[in-house]
């Protein structure tokens, strides 16, 4: 009697398809997709795009436009992220760093790692200064805001800043617009020179930020230093080297072995 052989695949098919229309939601985090256009980059038939697409959004892992039908990521994910927050080696990693930051500034020290177009605080230290602001962990800000989305721009690849800048609304100023290319340039390639980014009082008045590139293992930037504080004007100078300090002992210790000036 023939026995027929059947290979074992370890793979669950409607599951690795249910990651890779998350991922497909990723990559577009710009703009929200249609039903059509998942299904087409994806090559998963129409229906079953719209049966997986429906069973997550019974989670709240991806949001449907009742207007326009399309589809994005939704808040359902954030909950899980911070789960995964909780639990990474990177806040005892850079607990020390940003602690020490803290203590010589007596300003509010944070890590902030990017996902998509946003950067989630992972790790603060308080300084001894009574703010009025309250910036918890789990805390999402938008990748370009402020001093953190100046820097980020400055380090990203040329192809990736090229895209956003062509593309969607930035918060690097407090009105959203931007200088003309050619003094945005001038002032990307300052902040690449001296390592860190500032926002004197722009986005908030009376509050100062700094904020240098941290670096992964593949020596792509993966997140950043923040320094908030009421700090004088006049030290930004001082306070940026001892930020851009702070950013590269975490890049190190992240495996990176890229540092900046």
């Amino acid at each position: 009697m023939n026995k027929r052989s059947s290979k074992y695949n370890p793979f669950v098919p409607s599951v690795k398809e249910t990651g890779r229309i998350l991922y497909c939601l990723r990559r577009n985090s710009s703009s929200r997709m249609s039903l059509s256009e998942i299904s087409k980059e994806l090559g998963i038939p129409k229906s079953k795009c719209f049966t997986i697409l429906n069973t997550l959004k019974e989670f709240d892992f991806v949001s449907k436009d009742p207007k326009t039908k399309l589809y994005s990521l939704g808040m359902g994910l954030v909950y899980l992220a911070r789960s995964v927050l909780d639990n990474l080696d990177i806040k005892e990693i850079s607990d020390q760093p940003l602690q020490e930051l803290a203590s010589r500034t007596g300003s509010s020290a944070m890590l902030g790692i990017l996902n998509g177009n946003h950067l989630f605080i992972v790790n603060k230290h308080e300084g001894n200064q009574n703010l009025g602001l309250s910036i918890p962990i789990g805390h999402r800000f938008h990748m370009s805001f402020g001093a953190h989305g100046r820097i980020i721009l400055a380090y990203m690849d040329e192809d990736e800043r090229d895209r956003i800048l062509s593309g969607e609304k930035l918060y690097l100023y407090t009105n959203g617009k931007l200088p003309e290319k050619r003094i945005l340039m001038k002032k990307i390639k300052m902040w690449k020179n001296q390592g860190f980014a500032s926002d004197l009082g722009e986005m908030q008045q009376g509050i100062n930020a700094i904020s240098s590139p941290v670096f992964g293992s593949n020596n792509r930037i993966t997140g950043a230093v923040i320094l908030v504080g009421a700090f004088p004007k006049k030290e930004h100078g001082k306070y940026g080297k001892m930020t851009v300090a702070t950013a590269n002992k975490i890049s190190e210790k992240l495996g990176a072995d890229r540092k900046i000036p």
